[in-house]
């Protein structure tokens, strides 16, 4: 972890260093961004349950997507989004940040099949490209991933994107690239904006008074 944290302090200039006070500066990052934390979430939850109202469009009236959406993936994102005000999301905020980042993925992997089963939005016409495109630009834009952050949480939206498409789709190899392609370019967009995050905190850390 050390040799990680070294790596990407080389990544910004010398005068952002933090490895000697790494502890300090999450323990600074924590407090700074522990709104924002929790906002992100009770949003992610708003856009699940608003995201609802298409799914009254299926061939069953969504009956699967529905309750998969409302008792399921609603439930997990609200104690997800409470759990923010527990000191356990402050002391393991990492894991924690990472966990919700994950589960909010890995749920979109399942709605993306129910409802490419059940509504007209399928994954062949781009449906889960648009999708994990979109949670990448908002998650590494709302939450508060700095650098490493964003390139894992974007990394394995990707992961899961190319399962879709390559279990799920009907569509041909070259029309499955182009939609990759397109998470691939929100992942890079999303690890941009961890970066300038963590320029920004480590700023901000570094050039606030301290008492010698």
């Amino acid at each position: 972890m050390s040799r990680l944290v070294a790596l990407v302090d080389r990544l910004y200039p010398p005068r952002l260093a933090i490895t000697p006070v790494r502890g300090e500066f999450q323990a600074y990052a924590v407090e700074f961004t522990s709104v924002q934390f929790r906002m992100a979430l009770w949003l992610a939850l708003l856009t699940w349950a608003a995201f609802g109202i298409w799914d009254g469009f299926g061939q069953t009236g969504g009956m699967a997507t529905t309750r998969f959406r409302y008792l399921v993936a609603c439930p997990i994102m609200a104690l997800l989004a409470a759990g923010t005000r527990f000191d356990i999301a402050r002391t393991y905020r990492t894991r924690y940040l990472h966990t919700a980042a994950t589960c909010s993925l890995v749920l979109i992997f399942v709605q993306m099949i129910l409802i490419d089963r059940d509504l007209p939005f399928k994954i062949a016409t781009g449906n889960a490209a648009l999708n994990y495109s979109l949670a990448i630009f908002f998650g590494c834009a709302l939450l508060p991933c700095l650098l490493l952050d964003a390139f894992f949480f974007s990394l394995i939206a990707v992961v899961l994107h190319v399962a879709l498409v390559t279990f799920f789709s009907t569509a041909g190899p070259l029309i499955n690239s182009f939609y990759v392609f397109h998470t691939v370019v929100a992942m890079t967009i999303g690890t941009f904006v961890g970066y300038w995050r963590e320029w920004f905190l480590r700023s901000g850390f570094l050039n606030q008074p301290r008492l010698i």
